[in-house]
């Protein structure tokens, strides 16, 4: 990786704030710069989010209860989500 100089102004208690937690975490000031601008400009994609939630909850079968179909109203509770402006009782 091929690193180029900018100038970045701070306020002082930025500063000092920011030598803490480089100091915290040993390493240095840069590098929590670098890091905080990697954060700003790769934010986690809801797709990631999405998937981790996927994976700690396998699908399964519901089954059938005395309440019916437990899958046919699962499907059709997702089903029935929109995120348009249409009205749902409509």
């Amino acid at each position: 990786m091929t690193l180029k100089s900018v100038m970045l102004q701070l306020d002082v208690d930025q500063i000092e704030q920011l030598d803490r937690q480089a100091s915290a975490s040993g390493v240095s000031r840069s590098h929590l710069v670098r890091q905080a601008v990697a954060a700003l400009l790769h934010p986690p994609s809801d797709q990631s989010v999405a998937d981790r939630y996927a994976q700690a909850y396998p699908d399964q079968s519901l089954g059938t209860d005395e309440w019916g179909d437990l899958d046919a109203w699962h499907a059709a509770a997702a089903a029935s989500r929109t995120t348009d402006d249409r009205d749902p009782w409509a």
